[in-house]
């Protein structure tokens, strides 16, 4: 079965994150940011609205059996969406939650509580909030509550962050039964990335390929420089260490759903392909169940 480790909802629209800029929807692909309009899906998303139901029928088109529901600040908290999602469709959705790691025990809490709603994962972006640090001690107890669930941790790594290498390795070196995925290889082609995506040495560090068709967007499809960095990425970690992701639904104003798979399968042998677009997000979804 293929799995998409990377993919979002938000089927009420966009929304603002606590004390960050606001968003909201408009239409036809469009959201309202701090009063500037940014273009966010295709014009064909007439509502800028992404539901469960489109990611299922997406996913149908590109022969996807499986995915990640990850989060992200750029389309706010949908804790209770993806919540809802896991439990209408299990057998298809695994799902993350977002909290806010600064809050330590309440936030150990929350995650509990999202967990025994269904949840199985945890997205974090490094440094996602002001005075977050991946290494302190009410962070860590986010952490340590994941380890203690199962939870899975997502990790989106700013490359600008100091932590976003010696941080994370400190963490899984700690909490080597805790699984962790590094979202978008590390974000090549921007500087470190090799260093990043290297972490996925770590027995219990993985990489996701989501977002390249962005990050290549000056290349175009099919994205020959994406294809030279997940190449190389094979060739360091193994193929045991990478799972394939879309990123969508914003990625679709780069390229169709299925080139997100089909630019990758291009790069893959045999082996690789069973591993890779759906083998490793099993055995990680199983884990965590």
């Amino acid at each position: 079965m293929i799995v998409d480790a990377h993919l979002h909802l938000c089927p009420r629209g966009v929304s603002s994150m606590p004390g960050g800029p606001r968003r909201r929807s408009m239409g036809y692909g469009l959201v309202d940011l701090e009063g500037r309009r940014v273009r966010y899906f295709p014009p064909s998303f007439y509502d800028s609205k992404f539901s469960p139901e489109m990611a299922l029928a997406f996913m149908d088109w590109a022969g996807v059996g499986g995915a990640f529901l990850l989060q992200g600040a750029m389309y706010g908290l949908q804790n209770e969406e993806v919540a809802q999602a896991v439990w209408k469709w299990p057998e298809k959705f695994l799902g993350f939650a977002m909290v806010d790691p600064r809050d330590g025990e309440r936030s150990a809490r929350e995650l509990e509580l999202w967990h025994r709603h269904g949840i199985r994962g945890l997205k974090v972006e490094v440094p996602g909030f002001p005075g977050m640090s991946i290494v302190g001690e009410r962070e860590r107890e986010v952490w340590a509550k994941c380890a203690e669930l199962g939870i899975i941790l997502a990790l989106h790594l700013d490359p600008s962050s100091p932590e976003a290498t010696d941080g994370i390795r400190a963490v899984a070196e700690e909490f080597p039964e805790m699984d962790i995925i590094i979202c978008h290889m590390g974000l090549p082609p921007k500087k470190g990335w090799e260093e990043r995506a290297l972490l996925a040495k770590l027995p219990n560090v993985y990489l996701e390929l989501s977002g390249l068709p962005a990050l290549y967007s000056h290349e175009g499809y099919p994205y020959p420089g994406a294809k030279e960095a997940i190449r190389w990425t094979l060739e360091k970690v193994g193929p045991e260490k990478v799972l394939w992701g879309s990123d969508a639904p914003s990625i679709l104003t780069y390229c169709t759903y299925p080139q997100t798979l089909e630019f990758v399968s291009e790069v893959l042998d045999g082996r690789e392909r069973e591993l890779v677009l759906g083998g490793n997000a099993l055995s990680i979804r199983n884990r965590a169940s």
